[in-house]
């Protein structure tokens, strides 16, 4: 099966083929530079901007285009030169929408991508990520939602005979493509062990972080960038 890119990376791709050289040794430099730890965030383009010569409206979407293409590499566990080829000739190719790059353009195109591609710190938190976050569901955010219900008496009165406090807890994860919302009722000793769990996750992960320190092990996890 072919390799399809979407157009705002293939958008981004071709801006790298067809830059200057000096714009082109400006950003492998500026991406070279970066040391092993600090992450595939956001922020990769802001740390950067300052070390790359051409108009930086653009570099958002190179970097992301830079960084999808690691993902898609390792998580294929391609060589890089086969996969070079292979984005090479779907930018050859064109889409509907996209024009396609000539082929003295994807030439350059593929000798540039085998020095962005092959920047060691990017390579490390890429495989980092993957293994972070390579699970079936990702956690993306949560809510708690606090109510009073009230408690009615019998059947046909409007005589509010007491009321309930209950919390509604809605966690959202990432799965597929898509985003789903999952809902839990908690009442207040589930709050109380919540906690608990939670502060005891920290307290651990605190410890860990603190033998990679004394071990000179990087902490490559997503909070450190």
């Amino acid at each position: 099966m072919s390799l399809r890119i979407p157009s705002t990376y293939r958008s981004a791709l071709a801006s790298i083929a067809r830059m200057s050289d000096a714009d082109a040794d400006s950003l492998v430099a500026a991406l070279s530079a970066e040391q092993i730890g600090t992450g595939l965030s956001s922020k990769l383009p802001e740390r950067i901007r300052s070390r790359v010569s051409f108009k930086s409206t653009e570099l958002d979407d190179i970097v992301d285009a830079i960084t999808a293409l690691y993902s898609v590499r390792l998580g294929n566990e391609q060589d890089l030169d086969t996969f070079i080829g292979e984005v090479s000739a779907a930018m050859r190719r064109g889409d509907a929408e996209n024009e396609k790059i000539s082929d003295e353009e994807a030439a350059t195109l593929e000798i540039r991508l085998g020095k962005l591609l092959s920047v060691e710190s990017l390579t490390v938190a890429c495989k980092a990520s993957d293994l972070e976050f390579g699970y079936d569901r990702v956690f993306e955010n949560a809510r708690i939602f606090t109510d009073i219900r009230p408690v009615f008496g019998g059947e046909g009165t409007t005589d509010v005979r007491g009321a309930v406090i209950v919390n509604q807890l809605r966690i959202s994860c990432v799965e597929g493509s898509g985003v789903k919302d999952f809902f839990f009722a908690l009442d207040q000793d589930d709050l109380a062990a919540l906690r608990k769990i939670v502060e005891r996750a920290e307290a651990k992960s605190k410890t860990l972080a603190a033998l990679l320190l004394q071990a000179g092990v990087n902490d490559l996890g997503s909070n450190k960038d």
